[in-house]
């Protein structure tokens, strides 16, 4: 690999996203959330299958290539997403996830959303795995027969805080600051 160029911020040079993301990627030392502000918490709705997604942001990084880098993401207010019907036999457990689509890496659109990635009922079941380019909010145990509200001891939290990279004294970057 060689010297990517113009350097970022030089005068009248164009600059891209992925330049725009490697600078947060030379920042950040993990994805996720503002738990401090309660970024993204998710709650029960108090009827049928839905949950709330809270206002707030939080940085994902790209999965699809290493120098993909770190995407912001915000949201404005609460959302509402709704699982899909329970299992009449057996429970489920759901993700509750922000994912990113850019269609430079895969697939045709260039956006970021808050989606239920539904899992597989069984006697057991288990969590399904978390999509490319995403992180989990919670996961939501959907119970056999559930037709809602969903209670609250059913959602886990599973939101981490992003962590901003610290000088670490001796002239380089080292330690972690949870921000």
């Amino acid at each position: 690999m060689a010297e990517l160029n113009p350097a970022h911020y030089t005068q009248a040079a164009c600059h891209t996203a992925q330049g725009d993301r490697q600078v947060l990627n030379s920042l950040l030392c993990s994805e996720g959330v503002d738990l401090a502000a309660n970024a993204l918490v998710v709650t029960t709705a108090g009827s049928g299958l839905g949950v709330n997604v809270a206002a707030g942001g939080g940085f994902i990084l790209g999965d699809s290539a290493a120098t993909q880098g770190y995407y912001h993401v915000y949201n404005d207010a609460t959302v509402l997403k709704t699982h899909a019907a329970a299992d009449p036999t057996n429970p489920r457990i759901d993700l509750v996830i922000a994912r990113v689509n850019d269609a430079a890496y895969s697939g045709v659109l260039n956006t970021w959303t808050l989606e239920i990635v539904t899992g597989v009922a069984a006697p057991a079941p288990v969590a399904p795995a978390t999509p490319a380019t995403a992180i989990v909010l919670a996961q939501v145990l959907i119970t056999a027969g559930l037709t809602g509200p969903i209670p609250s001891g059913n959602i886990t939290d599973t939101r981490t805080a992003f962590k901003l990279c610290a000088e670490n004294g001796s002239g380089g970057w080292g330690g972690d600051v949870i921000y």
